[in-house]
């Protein structure tokens, strides 16, 4: 398993994670209904660190068509 370490916009760890053992890191991770983005894609760091993001969920017929 791959240690994740979550924390808040300001830095304040929140919690330890542990997810399956990817190529790389996902670019994002969802905990319950928070939504944190990876911050750290340096080789040198053991445990990827993810910030807390703010999110938007977009009702559907909310979307236009491109």
């Amino acid at each position: 398993m791959m240690k994740c370490r979550l924390f808040t916009k300001a830095h304040e760890h929140v919690v330890d994670v542990e997810i399956p053992p990817f190529n790389e890191p996902p670019d994002v991770l969802i905990w319950g209904e928070r939504i944190f983005k990876l911050v750290n894609t340096t080789a040198g760091f053991v445990e990827p660190e993810y910030t807390e993001a703010f999110s938007y969920w977009i009702p559907p017929g909310y979307a236009t068509p491109a």
